[in-house]
């Protein structure tokens, strides 16, 4: 599944980007005639925009709206742009430390304090597709693949609340090859990016990924763990810490 967003010019030079269907509904002005955030579907939404001069980029996992230079200068009164780099999520005190939104928030926080502007996060308590977390510092473009820890029990759905049949080691096990696996195809779609993985504390991603270590090196894929107080160390530094 594809994420929509829009990349919208700052008037001190540069770009955002933001979830699509958030910024128009922050940035109304800008939003077709006859559409909504609220009713309107995402394709919808960007053929109008499209039909508005909006320029479409496309990638396997989103499509993004570039909005002309002309309308960003015509309307300036209407933009919302973000006072400066900032994570988008925050912490959510009702899930556990190692849930997967949580760890995005804390390996988001540290990239804004090491200089980097993040640009878009994932929304995980939607299951969301695309990058967990896009950022930019200066010409530098940096996507993070984050992992939480598995839970015991069903987070949503009709099994709600109920055990799983998978062990959470083993879980584990696999979300470290899914996450491997889509780190080497977002190199594939932009070889111009840095790609991170991330992942909370637990002996069994240690484990695993000690023994991937020289093999995320050679791919040149970075490698940050957060641990229960949101603190974030990097063990494969490719330049994420550095400002």
């Amino acid at each position: 599944m594809q994420r929509f967003s829009v990349e919208v010019p700052l008037q001190e030079g540069g770009v955002t980007v933001q979830p699509m269907k958030e910024w128009l509904r922050r940035n109304p002005g800008h939003l077709p005639a006859g559409m909504s955030p609220a009713s309107s579907t995402s394709h919808q939404i960007r053929a109008a925009l499209k039909k508005r001069g909006w320029q479409v980029r496309e990638t396997s996992d989103e499509v993004r709206l570039v909005m002309p230079r002309s309308a960003a200068s015509g309307n300036d009164a209407s933009v919302e742009i973000p006072a400066g780099p900032r994570p988008i999520l925050s912490r959510s005190a009702d899930k556990l430390w190692c849930w997967e939104g949580n760890v995005v928030c804390a390996v988001a926080t540290f990239l804004t304090e090491n200089g980097w502007i993040i640009e878009s996060t994932a929304d995980t308590a939607r299951s969301e597709a695309g990058a967990d977390i896009q950022a930019r510092r200066h010409d530098q473009i940096l996507i993070v693949e984050v992992k939480g820890y598995p839970s015991e029990v069903y987070e949503r759905g009709p099994k709600a609340g109920q055990p799983k049949r998978t062990n959470p080691a083993t879980q584990a096990r696999h979300w470290v090859g899914e996450a491997l696996m889509t780190a080497v195809l977002r190199q594939a779609d932009g070889k111009a990016h840095q790609v991170a993985l991330a992942f909370p504390e637990f002996s069994v991603y240690h484990k695993l990924l000690r023994r991937l270590e020289d093999c995320l090196k050679k791919l040149e894929v970075q490698l940050l763990f957060v641990n229960e107080a949101g603190k974030v160390r990097v063990v494969i530094d490719r330049g994420i810490g550095r400002t």
